[in-house]
């Protein structure tokens, strides 16, 4: 766990959590995609502002900011 928090430190990533809000956005959104983790990065991705990280081109069927 320590070497983990350092390399999350040393890239400054951050960990962003799952709040309720993230997962009623999930149930919004359209049905493009049924990866429950993909879209629940999608839904954070909307609600948080956040590029997307992902050479899954399913994901760019919904609004967001893809990087890949």
């Amino acid at each position: 766990m320590v070497h983990e928090r350092a390399e999350l430190s040393r890239n400054t990533f951050q960990v962003l959590l799952v709040h309720l809000s993230h997962a009623l956005r999930v149930h919004a959104l359209l049905d493009h995609y049924r990866d429950p983790f993909d879209r629940l990065l999608v839904a954070q991705s909307l609600l948080e502002e956040l590029l997307v990280l992902s050479a899954d081109l399913r994901i760019i069927l919904y609004p967001v900011e893809d990087v890949w």
